[in-house]
Parts: structure tokens; C-alpha cells; sequence
């Protein structure tokens, strides 16, 4: 290969959302708050509507990110039977899987089976407790809090997303030196 071509690698990805409903309320979110569950059907045919486009495109890796709602509202079965399902189709080596959560229904049997499946999770929190509480409602941080701190026992690694208003940018040192003090890897909306 010459120095000036450059090899062009495509992993898709695909986002599969479990559960449209989502106990938070957060002020600025776009979502509905309520919402049906996704069936085994339908996620049966969502792994084969995977496959199929991974398949006749010749890809070699994929990610997948269950997100919402809050994804883990489908309940422990349900992303059992997802994650499992892509196993049966998919090398662990080759495909990227995650999960977008708040963290409020995170609890030992998920943190296993994220475990097992290689789950990489990520959370939203938008710096220390008085900026995310007023963001995204009372309570909010404690709860997303807790839910990383559990992950973390499990050997899980959780990255957050943080999103800035016109409230929360001119503290943004705080904000900053939280997610440094808490040793969270952030991005920022």
C-alpha cells in the first residue's frame, strides 16, 4: 500500500432500543417517558436484520448500543435473550457492544450479565450533584451515582456524557473537576 492510500475499515453500527419508557425527567430530553417494551420477536428480528445487512455487506466488525428510553426497563430476560442472540451470531471479538443507561435499574444480575456479554456502559450525569439535579431533576444524581458505583464493583467501566446548558457552561471548572475527582471519562454535549 502506498503511503497516500489510506485503508478505509467500516464497522456499522446499530442501535437497538429495548424499551421507549424512562423513569427520569430530565428537562431538556427529546424522549417520551413511556413507552412499549420491545418483544422477543422483534428483537429476534432485529438480530436478523443485523446479520443480514453485516452479512451482504462483507463487514467484519459491528457495534451494537442498546439505548432509549432507558434500555434496562426491558428487564433482565429480554437483554439476556438480545445479547445472547448476537453471541450466536457474532464473534466476541468482533463485535462492540454497549449500553446507554441511567443507571437507576442497574443491579447485580445486570452487572453479571454485562460482564458476560462485554457490555461497555455509559451514563449521562452533567458534573457535581447541584448542576445534574437541576438539569435533570431531584434525585437524578444520587440514583446515577449509586448505579455507577455498583457497576464499578462488578470491574465494569462507565463513561458519562455531560451535558452543558446555559445554566451549567460558566460553571464548567466544576463540572471538569468532578468528572476528574470521580476519575469518570466524560464527553460533552
Amino acid at each position: 500500500m502506498k503511503e497516500t492510500e489510506r485503508k478505509i475499515v467500516i464497522q456499522p453500527q446499530f442501535m437497538v432500543i429495548p424499551s421507549l419508557a424512562c423513569p427520569a425527567e430530565c428537562r431538556y430530553c427529546f424522549g417520551p417517558h413511556y413507552g412499549p417494551t420491545m418483544t422477543k420477536e422483534v428483537a429476534d428480528a432485529a438480530v436478523e436484520f443485523i446479520a443480514h445487512i453485516v452479512g451482504s455487506t462483507g463487514q467484519r466488525k459491528l457495534k451494537v448500543t442498546f439505548h432509549g428510553g432507558e434500555p434496562l426497563m426491558a428487564g433482565h430476560a429480554l437483554l439476556h435473550h438480545i445479547l445472547n442472540a448476537l453471541a450466536e451470531r457474532f464473534h466476541p471479538d468482533a463485535t462492540g457492544l454497549s449500553l446507554q443507561s441511567n443507571l437507576w435499574l442497574l443491579d447485580n444480575e445486570f452487572c453479571l450479565l454485562f460482564r458476560r456479554y462485554g457490555v461497555e456502559i455509559g451514563t449521562s450525569i452533567d458534573g457535581p450533584e447541584e448542576i445534574t439535579d437541576r438539569q435533570r431533576g431531584k434525585g437524578y444524581f444520587g440514583r446515577v451515582m449509586d448505579g455507577v458505583h455498583l457497576a464499578q464493583r462488578h470491574g465494569l467501566h462507565v463513561g458519562c456524557i455531560a451535558t452543558f446548558t446555559t445554566e451549567s457552561l460558566p460553571r464548567w471548572r466544576e463540572v471538569f473537576d468532578f468528572f476528574l475527582a470521580e476519575r469518570l471519562g466524560f464527553s460533552i454535549h
